[in-house]
């Protein structure tokens, strides 16, 4: 099985739980490729971050070139996945913490990864954090993308439910068996939502 782990910031000093996390998943014989959005400022002193960093695809490395041309090509190639698509990201952002034209910058990073998923045939796409990494892996299920899941961490993204349009994340079905192997490890960083539904 196939499957891809989306970060805000990866690696980092402080996500080393999720490096343990997708090493444990590797061991059990799944295949993980990771993405980030973007790259850690902070300099990485563990050799292990290193390696990771090494292994980690950043979205936003393509630039806003890059950004703007995977945006026409999904538009194009998939017009009515990319409205409904569209359709969500004012849905969602309208009444975000977040302005709404940064939800148009998530829809831009889906659309990258849509061109990078049909390459690497990945059939389960996990993120960790329920604020931007989790819209990303939504609307890339929208776009066509794969199944998805999310790790919600909290103290603060439970504070601010509605703000970071959770319940509305939740809107897209997860196919419970593809996620049974992530189940195992993820209760120990937080809560794996799944349809609305709360692993412990």
């Amino acid at each position: 099985m196939k499957i891809a782990y989306l970060i805000n910031q990866y690696p980092k000093i402080s996500h080393s739980f999720i490096r343990r996390e997708i090493l444990a998943l590797e061991a059990l014989g799944l295949s993980v490729t990771r993405f980030s959005i973007r790259s850690c400022k902070e300099p990485l002193i563990d050799a292990a971050d290193q390696e990771e960093l090494a292994k980690t695809n950043i979205i936003l490395d393509v630039g806003i070139i890059g950004l703007l041309v995977s945006l026409i090509k999904i538009a194009v190639t998939r017009p009515n996945r990319w409205l409904n698509a569209l359709r969500l990201t004012f849905k969602l952002g309208w009444n975000s913490e977040r302005d709404l034209l940064l939800h148009f910058a998530y829809l831009a990073e889906a659309c990258v990864l849509v061109s990078r998923f049909s390459q690497l045939n990945i059939s389960h796409f996990h993120a960790h954090f329920g604020t931007n990494s989790a819209m990303v892996v939504l609307l890339n299920h929208v776009l066509g993308g794969p199944a998805y899941s999310f790790t919600v961490h909290g103290p603060k993204e439970f504070e601010k439910v509605e703000a970071i349009g959770l319940p509305k994340k939740l809107t897209v079905p997860v196919l419970f068996w593809e996620l049974v192997p992530m189940v195992e490890v993820n209760f120990i960083a937080g809560v794996t939502i799944m349809n609305g539904t709360k692993l412990r």
